[in-house]
């Protein structure tokens, strides 16, 4: 509990400073469609976890970037740990 209160307050902070369009803070699962969409819109993807099954986002981020010419525009940032680590 005390991590998602430091979270919570590092986001207010960003959001005050840098506007609110600038860092989403997700804690539910969204949807496939939800995904696509947030990946449309995104430049920087940063998966930071311990421990991970399958992690497909950074995947979806990929083929989101290259299908709207933004992959040169894109950065991602992926933990050891991902899933998906080797892949890239």
């Amino acid at each position: 509990m005390q991590m998602k209160t430091e979270l919570n307050t590092l986001r207010k902070e960003i959001h005050e400073e840098f506007g609110t369009e600038c860092l989403f803070l997700l804690e539910e699962s969204p949807t496939l469609e939800r995904r696509l969409a947030l990946w449309s819109r995104t430049n920087i993807l940063l998966v930071s976890s311990l421990r991970t099954g399958v992690c497909l986002s950074p995947v979806e981020f990929v083929l989101v970037s290259q299908l709207s010419n933004n992959l040169s525009k894109s950065a991602m940032m992926l933990s050891e740990f991902a899933g998906c680590t080797r892949s890239f």
